[in-house]
């Protein structure tokens, strides 16, 4: 998990958001000299069994890390690494001098700390531990293509929702009691202990989520809800490692999985968490999973891909800023396209130039039909008394597909992808979006095949 030098993010939040609300085994957060306190302290700290530290060389911070009230805290621990980050000096000879006293001192904490922890082996304390020296503190990067040509602004597709999306803002704020304004609390925020959480969940499946990694196949950004960037690359994710991660999601009752990668091969056990996911099952009663699933990037000559040619999933391609289907777009099979050239992504702050640039293809497509179909869910509940019939059906393949149907452009008998003002209004929003999203108006179109 990557960070700022300058202005990483604060323990607390990582403690709220990611820490207490996940069964972390590895943890790997490239802060410096991070407070252990945020993960003994967790109601998941026996989970953690592999750990990844930055120092420093402060010599407090890695005191604390060795003692009883640090790493020992945490039962499970199998193996720590600290990286002692090397001093990154000008030629100056004032700075050399500091390089030096840095390293002298870096080797005798280190050779404390090995010595400390080797005393302190005992039952209960087995983690091994591992220090770098001299440890190298820097960031690759991704290179982006530049814009060939200039940005339209009022062909910006996200651009469409911000009065939709402001709308519901007021909605959330407004002082008046009503049915509309208690359906969007409960499907907006977090639940009293105890009670059904009505939040509408996308879980997203990738091989990781971390956009600066040049070595790992594809990458991951956020595009307002939900984004996911990707380069149509093949076998990204074990099949195994998917089927766990489908499991998991369906455990957590999410309503959409998006899973932005493809394989050439169909691996049984990738087949059978997709039936179930998109089947539901009754022996627990639970309802049908969304699964929207990218095309492979190779046009005419993708052959047969996976997950995605799987039955109930849904499949995205790529279309360019006019809404035209892209040349690498595979023209088969496909449900429903969506633009997918030339979306804005924002990278960490601290990247400096590379904070801002743009991904293409029917992985970020895809990304962004997840997070359309989530609105889409949460404002039929909120404008409607939703059915649990209804709601099952707009949780199956055909029900949102029937709302996508509802944005498409078709010009001259030629699909030319969503259009998000056929859905979502740019004025009189009080009115148009309740009509446009009364579910009476958004079903029973022709069924997808």
């Amino acid at each position: 998990m990557p960070d700022s030098t300058t202005n990483s993010m604060s323990d607390t939040f990582v403690q709220e958001s990611i820490i207490n609300k996940f069964e972390i085994e590895k943890f790997d957060w490239r802060k410096l000299d991070v407070n252990l306190d945020i993960l003994t302290s967790s109601s998941h700290a026996d989970h953690f069994t592999e750990l990844v530290l930055y120092s420093s060389g402060n010599w407090s911070v890695l005191y604390h890390w060795l003692s009883d009230d640090g790493l020992a805290k945490l039962r499970k621990l199998e193996e720590v690494t600290i990286n002692i980050i090397n001093l990154n000096p000008s030629e100056h000879i004032h700075d050399q001098l500091a390089l030096k006293r840095h390293t002298e001192l870096v080797t005798k904490y280190k050779a404390w700390l090995e010595k400390s922890h080797d005393d302190s082996k005992r039952p209960g304390y087995k983690f091994t531990l591992k220090i770098e020296e001299n440890a190298e503190w820097d960031f690759p990067v991704v290179q982006y293509r530049e814009n060939e040509e200039p940005f339209v602004p009022k062909l910006d597709f996200l651009d469409q929702l911000k009065p939709s999306l402001d709308y519901l803002d007021q909605l959330n704020k407004s002082p008046e009691d009503g049915e509309e304004r208690e359906r969007f609390e409960e499907l907006t925020n977090k639940p009293p202990v105890g009670t059904e959480d009505k939040r509408i969940k996308i879980a997203i499946i990738d091989n990781g989520v971390d956009r600066i990694r040049t070595n790992w196949a594809s990458n991951t950004t956020l595009v307002d809800d939900i984004a996911r960037v990707g380069k149509g690359s093949k076998d990204i994710l074990p099949a195994d490692a998917a089927k766990q991660a489908i499991e998991w999601a369906l455990e957590q009752r999410v309503d959409i999985i998006s899973m932005s990668w493809v394989t050439k091969k169909n691996y049984g056990v990738l087949q059978h968490a997709v039936k179930i996911a998109v089947e539901g099952t009754k022996k627990d009663n639970k309802r049908q999973t969304l699964l929207f699933c990218s095309t492979a990037d190779e046009g005419a000559y993708s052959g047969e891909i996976w997950p995605a040619m799987y039955d109930k999933t849904v499949r995205i391609a790529a279309t360019d800023r006019y809404g035209h289907m892209r040349p690498t777009s595979d023209p088969k099979n496909v449900n429903t396209l969506v633009p997918g050239e030339d979306i804005e992504a924002d990278g960490p702050s601290y990247m400096e130039k590379y904070i801002q640039g743009t991904v293409s293809g029917s992985s970020v497509a895809t990304a962004l039909a997840a997070g359309i179909a989530s609105l889409a869910l949460l404002l039929i509940k909120t404008f409607n008394d939703v059915s649990d019939e209804d709601w099952n059906y707009f949780h199956e393949k055909d029900g949102i597909l029937a709302v996508f149907k509802k944005m498409e452009s078709d010009q001259m008998g030629v699909h030319t992808g969503v259009v998000l003002s056929n859905l979502f209004p740019g004025n009189d929003l009080k009115k148009g979006l309740s009509e446009k999203w009364n579910i009476n108006n958004l079903k029973h179109v022709e069924p997808s095949k």
